[in-house]
């Protein structure tokens, strides 16, 4: 649901890393004026998997900056922010108890529907009310591939898989999770318990760091893949290249897919029209925007990001 519903949120944590020449911030907001009524699916004061917010970052910035949510539950918000120009600096530097006017949160979210049909162990599934019995070759796969930053709305995502109870430790979901280094990705990791996330998830965490050669995180996902274990659908955010030959991989397999794109932006709300994404359905061009038909889109044979 988009709104343009305003809220403060009010700093209470901040860790700061630096990784192969970059600095990170992972930063919690306590929201205690939407800390109840939260309903997967509801109104802004629960941000669904690939969402974003606008984040005010004062009156000496004109434009609000634009961030993916990292995790929401109980009234606190938590964000992961990779600094890259003087508004992502200044938010580095916020002091703690600062107090930041956020809107949103807007977008199109990570598709929930078929959260239902992933197995636990031994064929059981949940159908969103009981735990039935299904042959292992009916259940629902997904795999999850993020590339660097890319990994922020996955985490969201392994989250309210976690919150909602849908799997145990004997899941086949595995996530695939690319970075510049063997640093950056246990730095990143700690930074949000992302090792300490999978295991309790049953998710198979496979880290592929670039700089241990010519190696990319989807060689690594391919390398693994055959007949018996192609899932139904695949979930991906990161760099653009990448996002290209994980959409060339979902219609090569004839499977569903969900990308996830990073575009600037300056409204959030489809005003500005900075955030165009070219996508083909059925065989018509359509011009598309991130942040309101994205910035997750759903692939399938027909439907195809057309990267440039």
């Amino acid at each position: 649901m988009r709104t343009d519903l305003e809220t403060i949120g009010k700093l209470s944590f901040r860790t700061n890393f630096f990784s192969n020449g970059i600095d990170y911030v992972h930063l919690v907001l306590d929201m205690p004026s939407v800390s109840n009524g939260c309903v997967m699916g509801g109104e802004w004061n629960c941000p669904n998997p690939g969402q974003f917010i606008m984040m005010d970052i004062g009156d000496d910035f004109f434009l609000d900056r634009p961030l993916s949510v990292l995790d929401f539950s109980e009234g606190t918000m938590e964000l992961l922010v990779q600094v890259k120009g003087r508004g992502t600096a200044r938010i580095k530097e916020l002091p703690l108890g600062s107090e930041m006017r956020i809107k949103g949160p807007y977008g199109k979210s990570i598709d929930l529907s078929l959260i239902k049909d992933i197995c636990r162990q031994e064929g059981d599934y949940s159908n969103g009310k009981n735990i039935e019995r299904r042959p292992r070759n009916q259940c629902t796969r997904i795999d999850l591939i993020a590339g660097g930053m890319g990994i922020v709305p996955i985490y969201h995502y392994l989250r309210i898989l976690e919150d909602k109870s849908f799997f145990n430790p004997k899941s086949e979901m595995g996530l695939f999770f690319g970075g510049l280094s063997i640093s950056y990705l246990e730095k990143l990791s700690d930074s949000i318990g992302l090792v300490d996330l999978c295991e309790r998830i049953g998710v198979k965490l496979h880290n592929v760091p670039f700089d241990m050669g010519s190696e990319t995180v989807l060689d690594r996902y391919i390398a693994q893949l055959d007949s018996s274990n192609a899932p139904h659908e695949i979930i991906s955010c990161g760099p653009e290249p990448m996002l290209r030959k994980v959409q060339d991989l979902i219609l090569s397999q004839d499977i569903t897919g969900q990308l996830i794109l990073e575009r600037y932006m300056a409204c959030g709300r489809g005003l500005c029209l900075a955030c165009g994404v070219k996508f083909e359905q059925n065989g018509k061009k359509r011009q598309m925007l991130a942040c309101r038909e994205g910035p997750v889109f759903s692939i399938s044979r027909g439907e195809k990001v057309l990267f440039q």
